[in-house]
């Protein structure tokens, strides 16, 4: 079992409070003493605009101001305000002013004005159509336009006569649209007027008419003829027929012809309403009606319009005719330069001014035609974060200009900054480690004896922790990391629990301990262990202090010879150590020392050894 070690001293009393004299009393009379002055205030920091470049340049600026426009710089333009490029912003006139002169700016308009500059609006255009407006009894013009001053060649002349090919006697091959009357349309039917199926509107003979005998042999032929027989069956008795209301013999009730439409078979006399059939156009709106026609043949001929394009088309026409109107075509949007107010539909030739350029920035997409009103490009820097950002810029011509620190050495260097902003950032340097401290109660001397000289002795003093010295620690799981940073991840856990584990166990302790005093692990001297300073007791000079085996010495009565004799004892890792300056204090491995005041520096000590008033 480890030694047992004895009672701690109890802790030195605290030092009086240090109390200062007042100062005497002033004299009577005196005057009183002032106040004191108040710290300097530290030098106020100006802002202005940092950029050389810049007609507001301040070069006594100590940092740049960012707010917007705070640097001015020079701005050509035209300056001239009635100019129709003039530009607000421009500082230097560069000689490019425009003057505003009113006129029709649209080169397609009869009153192009090639000095204009301002479009005013009153331009005229020429109106394209048909300008023909002949007419005589064999032709006419059915498109004419009152309005057009150019003729575009799409006058449409009827040609008047007999257009119909089909169905009429006196077919015109010259003509293009029928006229009323013009045509003689064939009308089939009965044209013998002794006939009984006689047609009065019939102009061709379709060999149907029907006279008496022809109709006596037919009823004769017909078996089926009816038939009345006075007094019985006899068939030599006379029959009674009429055809067209005539009697042929005796009397009747009805129509006893065959042949007809109301053919009655069970009259004995005819009643004279015989109707035979009539093949052709019974529709009286037709041009070849027929009004015997008790059929339709489909041979109706209606003349009208049968051009899609006209406005007064007529779907059921089969026979052009001179009757097609037409609209007037031309410009019918108001928006439009040449628009026609007496347009009934739109030909395509409206003419919108405005700005063509899509660059400019009052481009319209549905101008068709340059007014000249394009705002003229301006060029600058367009970026709003610059110091010569220009806000009516339409075109960037790479000049922007920006702000920044130029320092080299410095955390926020930018090299594309292209003037000093004067805010520079540096990173702070590493605070020192602080200066080691002997131990509570060492007041000089060795063997921790007090008095003499009241300078501390600047050596080190072992601190060993049970989980080692933490800076050896540092420095040896830093060497680690460096080396498994080449290696993969996998090694850097398994050697940093390794490490843990042993640090658990006590032995980073042992080894950090060891290596501090120059030993190695088993308890012999290092050969690389280093020389320390031993400052004396009386003049504070240095003497060499070799770390060893036999500095870690019990000065206890009765306590081992040396830490390994200790070691040996105990039979444990646990031994009595103490610093190197043999301060007669002792402590387990393992356990923190008290913090030691703090040492004096040369200049706080006086020749004879007494401590500075002031410490």
């Amino acid at each position: 079992p480890p030694p047992a070690l004895p009672p701690s001293p109890p802790p030195s009393p605290p030092p009086p409070p240090r109390t200062e004299p007042f100062p005497p009393p002033l004299p009577p009379g005196s005057p009183p003493t002032p106040p004191p002055s108040p710290p300097p205030s530290p030098p106020p920091i100006f802002i202005g605009c940092l950029d050389p470049l810049a007609l507001n340049y301040d070069s006594t600026a100590d940092r740049h101001d960012f707010t917007a426009l705070a640097c001015a710089y020079e701005i050509p333009g035209c300056t001239d305000s009635s100019a129709v490029n003039y530009l607000d912003v421009a500082t230097v006139d560069d000689g490019s002013c425009i003057a505003s002169v009113p006129g029709c700016t649209l080169s397609s308009a009869t009153n192009y004005d090639s000095t204009a500059t301002v479009y005013n609006g009153a331009c005229t255009f020429n109106v394209v159509g048909c300008t023909d407006n002949s007419t005589s009894n064999t032709s006419t013009v059915l498109n004419y336009n009152p309005f057009a001053n150019v003729d575009d060649a799409s006058c449409i002349v009827a040609v008047l006569g007999c257009s119909s090919r089909n169905g009429s006697f006196n077919y015109d091959s010259m003509a293009t649209h029928y006229t009323a009357g013009a045509c003689t349309f064939i009308i089939e039917g009965c044209t013998n007027s002794t006939a009984y199926n006689y047609n009065p509107s019939a102009n061709l003979d379709d060999s149907s008419c029907v006279d008496e005998p022809t109709a006596r042999r037919r009823l004769l032929d017909d078996p089926l003829g009816a038939f009345a027989k006075a007094g019985g069956s006899d068939e030599s008795s006379t029959p009674v027929l009429a055809v067209h209301g005539r009697l042929l013999a005796g009397s009747g009730t009805g129509c006893t012809l065959p042949q007809a439409l109301n053919y009655d078979s069970t009259a004995v006399s005819d009643s004279g309403n015989c109707i035979f059939a009539v093949s052709g156009c019974p529709l009286s709106d037709a041009e070849n009606y027929n009004e015997l026609a008790t059929s339709d043949d489909g041979s109706c001929i209606f003349a009208g319009c049968t051009d899609v394009g006209a406005l007064n088309y007529a779907s059921n026409a089969t026979l052009l005719d001179d009757t097609c109107t037409y609209a007037l075509k031309g410009c019918a949007d108001p928006a439009a330069a040449n628009y026609n107010s007496w347009a009934e539909e739109s030909d395509g030739s409206c003419i919108y001014a405005g700005c063509v350029d899509p660059a400019a920035a009052n481009y319209e997409s549905n101008a068709t035609e340059s007014d000249l009103s394009c705002a003229a490009a301006v060029s600058g820097c367009m970026d709003t974060s610059a110091s010569n950002y220009l806000a009516p810029a339409t075109v960037d011509d790479g000049t922007c200009r920006f702000a920044g620190c130029l320092d080299l050495a410095a955390a926020n260097y930018d090299p594309s900054a292209d003037f000093a902003s004067g805010l520079c950032s540096y990173s702070p340097s590493p605070p020192a480690d602080p200066p080691r401290s002997p131990p509570p109660g060492s007041s000089g001397g060795s063997g921790g004896s007090s008095g003499g000289s009241s300078s501390t002795p600047d050596s080190e003093v072992d601190v060993v922790q049970g989980q080692g010295d933490s800076e050896g620690d540092s420095n040896f799981l830093d060497a680690w990391a460096a080396w498994l940073s080449e290696g993969p991840v996998a090694w850097l856990y398994v050697v940093l629990g390794g490490i843990a584990g042993l640090c658990l166990l006590g032995w980073c302790g042992v080894v950090a301990m060891r290596w501090r005093r120059g030993q190695s692990l088993f308890g012999t001297a290092r050969s690389d262990s280093k020389p320390t300073t031993q400052r004396s007791a009386q003049d504070g000079a240095s003497t060499p202090h070799t770390r060893s085996t036999t500095d870690s010495v019990d000065h206890r009565p009765g306590a081992p010879a040396s830490a390994d004799a200790a070691d040996a004892a105990c039979g444990s890792p646990w031994r009595m150590v103490t610093d190197d300056v043999g301060t007669g204090m002792s402590h387990r491995e393992g356990t923190q020392l008290p913090t030691p005041p703090r040492p004096m520096s040369a200049v706080e000590r006086r020749p004879d050894g007494e401590q500075a008033a002031a410490r």
